[in-house]
């Protein structure tokens, strides 16, 4: 019988990406490098606009807005440590502290709960937009008193958390 502390360690060569050959690393690093600096780019791009135009400042501008700053979280604060995460530190090494993570667990727990959040809340986010327009659509006449900005601004904390 498997005690907790060997079991725990089967489950971390099973899941041990430096089986994985260095090409595949190289390739998904310079991928995610290029998506990190494109994300970046368009990201604040957008937001640039949004911010020389207070006229286009609506309801649909807050919600890109708030999708500008999800994507501009999870490429600063979660995509840099998924970047380091694909380094290899010495593959021929047999124990387990070397290789695919080099942050402390905090930072494992804080990058994991960011990867799950982030992505969440983008699409209750893109939920709320459709929600919105069906509203806007359906209930033209009574648009501005059932999405006044209360109600609205609830409905996007309620999408986040």
């Amino acid at each position: 019988m498997a005690t907790m502390e060997e079991y725990d360690n089967l489950l971390l060569k099973s899941n041990d990406m430096n089986d994985i050959p260095i090409e595949t690393h190289i390739v998904f690093d310079v991928l995610l490098v290029i998506f990190i600096i494109l994300s970046l780019l368009f990201n604040i791009l957008i937001s640039n606009v949004y911010y020389r135009n207070d006229h286009i400042i609506t309801h649909q501008g807050v919600l890109v807005i708030t999708l500008i700053v999800s994507n501009l979280l999870w490429t600063i604060g979660i995509f840099p440590f998924s970047l380091a995460a694909g380094l290899v530190t010495d593959p021929e090494e047999e124990s387990l502290s070397q290789g695919l993570w080099i942050f402390q667990d905090p930072v494992c727990g804080i990058v994991g709960f960011g990867n799950a959040f982030v992505p969440l809340g983008k699409l209750f986010t893109v939920i709320l937009m459709l929600g919105e327009r069906a509203v806007a659509i359906l209930l033209e006449p009574h648009y501005k008193r059932v999405m006044n900005k209360w109600v609205f601004g609830g409905l996007v904390l309620l999408a986040w958390f």
